[in-house]
């Protein structure tokens, strides 16, 4: 699973820097923000989820690709790193559920049409059911239906949206949990941002 995760990483960066390349190709192109929601979950607090420093260290390198004046160029306020640790070299929010919950509300309702937002969601999950939830500061194993990132939480934030550009990208790794049953089913990770009609 993970190399296919990796995969749709790779050609998810793919996809955004052509459209940063297209726009910035098209000779009248309107101006184009960058908006961004990167959460780096490293450290949960619950000794039955094991710390993963490489999804802050994720985090951290978007942020540094997406406000580059070389590459998308974003204003720094549009990009809103949330960690779980402590950061002194870039403006960050702590990475609660209600914070994240906020930065995704805020980018829906500042991102225009053509404005690009980009999604980074970096940590370890486990099943909610039949979906996936993303473990994020304060979250615990036994009670990650109300204090873990769950779907439902991105879907209400993101209602008013009007962005047609959009990336996403998802490295949760579901390895490193202990979780409270033994007979866990495989997580859909697509089910962490998509809803069924």
């Amino acid at each position: 699973m993970r190399h296919c995760l990796c995969r749709w990483m790779f050609v998810g960066c793919l996809s955004v820097l052509s459209v940063l390349g297209a726009t910035v190709r098209a000779e009248e192109a309107k101006p184009q923000r960058v908006f961004a929601v990167l959460v780096g979950a490293a450290e949960v607090g619950d000794p039955d989820i094991q710390p993963r420093p490489a999804a802050a260290q994720d985090a951290r390198a978007f942020y540094d690709l997406l406000v580059h004046p070389d590459y998308a160029s974003a204003d720094s306020r549009d990009v809103i790193l949330l960690l779980t640790g402590d950061e002194s070299q870039r403006p960050f929010r702590p990475a609660t559920r209600e914070q994240i919950i906020q930065a995704f509300s805020h980018v829906a309702a500042a991102a225009g049409k053509d404005d690009l937002v980009v999604v980074g969601l970096f940590g370890r999950g486990a099943p909610t059911g039949e979906r996936t939830c993303l473990f994020v500061t304060g979250s615990t194993v036994k009670g990650r239906r109300q204090d873990a990132l769950l779907p439902k939480d991105i879907e209400q934030a993101i209602k008013g949206l009007k962005s047609e550009r959009v990336a996403v990208f998802i490295d949760i790794d579901f390895k490193g949990v202990k979780l409270d049953t033994t007979s866990a089913p495989e997580p859909n990770v697509i089910c962490l941002l998509y809803t069924s009609p």
